[in-house]
């Protein structure tokens, strides 16, 4: 089977390491996340404006093993990563990257930022850092995310992050027994490299020890959210 045209080499790609910004680590979620992922994913105020809300804490265990062994880049998948904060490792909420299905010059990201924790920064900090790899180390040509126009406070983080508006889709996604808008809002690579001076995330390989001293469909499992 030839390879798509302009699609990354698997056996070149980068092994996917931890994430590290200078308030968080993203690092793949294990096992013991799973109450605390649910607790934050369940609440109404966050799962207000994405399709998955789930309803027990099985379904994040059963979310957690489905992506233990999901390689980075893997075309049509989300590939979820746990937000926490260096300083104690508390998991604070998620963010996701998706490879769309024969579009390896593209992702699209997602972000879900818990109650507790909004308003202070952690959602653009979060998206920034997938920026950065997306753009600096898998090399891709365009980034975008889905967010529900209503979204006022994901919609700036997008903006901050110099994400343009693209699209407007009127009643285009299921909410429920009605339908809601949907906004999509994109980046170029060369965009992002004309905004210089943002800051690069660490990159530590698996099973490196973390420094405890400063540690520790809008798809359900992807599309930009609650950020405050």
């Amino acid at each position: 089977m030839s390879q798509e045209r302009g699609a990354p080499d698997p056996a070149m790609q980068p092994e996917f390491e931890s994430l590290h910004t200078e308030r968080l680590v993203l690092r793949r979620f294990t096992s013991e996340d799973a109450e605390n992922f649910f607790a934050y994913r369940a609440d109404p105020a966050v799962s207000r404006y994405q399709n998955w809300k789930p309803k027990h804490v099985d379904e994040m265990r059963r979310f957690i093993a489905g992506q233990a062994e999901l390689a980075m880049d893997t075309p049509d998948s989300w590939f979820q990563l746990a937000v926490c904060l260096r300083s104690g490792g508390t998991l604070i909420g998620d963010c996701g990257l998706h490879f769309p299905l024969n579009e390896s010059w593209q992702a699209e990201i997602g972000y879900t930022i818990a109650p507790p924790y909004q308003r202070q920064g952690y959602g653009r900090e979060s998206a920034q850092a997938l920026l950065s790899y997306l753009f600096d180390i898998l090399g891709k040509h365009r980034v975008y995310a889905s967010v529900d126009p209503r979204n006022a406070a994901s919609i700036a983080v997008l903006q901050r992050l110099g994400m343009r508006r693209e699209a407007f889709f009127v009643a285009s996604i299921r909410e429920g027994e009605g339908w809601a808008d949907d906004a999509v809002y994109a980046l170029l690579a060369e965009e992002y490299r004309r905004g210089d001076g943002r800051p690069k995330p660490e990159q530590r390989k698996p099973g490196a020890a973390l420094d405890r001293s400063g540690l520790k469909d809008r798809l359900g499992t992807g599309g930009a959210g609650a950020e405050r």
